[in-house]
């Protein structure tokens, strides 16, 4: 396999939209659940990034959690698949998402943190280094912060048994 074919997000622009196959993960603990904010935004997100092409979603999910937190994450399970339309930066955006439930099993450390920490990546947000500022946020008050997908946060008290298909259009 050309290893070109491994490194390329599988996410595109055509005009004014943009098409992005996302994977994240859901950490949770003590009632907390693990959110990062990638400078230069100021939202919360769950942790994960772009699927490249020829990898799945879970094998996806487990390479952005090493390169973000630098420590290796065991994927439980999935909870959503999501097919989201929205607006953001002046784009239509369609992504497809798969979110989900993970733990740190060999470092238990990362469930012990109480303020927030951050990473320097070298890939760049609009001609920048970005900075991503790691967070457990308490679920009890998950209304006052702003955190992305919102109607993810909202199920976030009762996860689904079985994987649960939404499609959400809020553009």
């Amino acid at each position: 396999m050309n290893s070109l074919t491994t490194t390329l997000p599988v996410s595109y622009e055509v005009g004014e939209k943009y098409f992005n196959y996302r994977t994240c993960g859901i950490a949770l603990n003590d009632g907390r659940v693990l959110a990062v904010k990638i400078s230069p935004y100021d939202f919360w997100l769950f942790p994960g990034g772009r699927v490249e092409f020829m990898e799945s979603s879970q094998v996806a999910l487990e390479r952005e959690i090493k390169e973000e937190l630098k420590i290796p994450c065991r994927v439980e399970r999935p909870l959503w698949i999501v097919e989201d339309f929205y607006s953001f930066e002046n784009q239509k955006v369609h992504e497809l998402g798969y979110y989900y439930l993970i733990d740190f099993p060999s470092n238990k450390e990362i469930y012990e943190k109480k303020e927030e920490w951050s990473v320097y990546e070298e890939e760049k947000i609009n001609e920048r280094a970005k900075t991503l500022t790691f967070r457990w946020l308490p679920l009890n008050h998950l209304e006052s912060v702003d955190l992305r997908p919102g109607y993810i946060k909202t199920r976030l008290s009762a996860l689904p048994d079985n994987t649960e298909h939404l499609i959400i259009d809020s553009k």
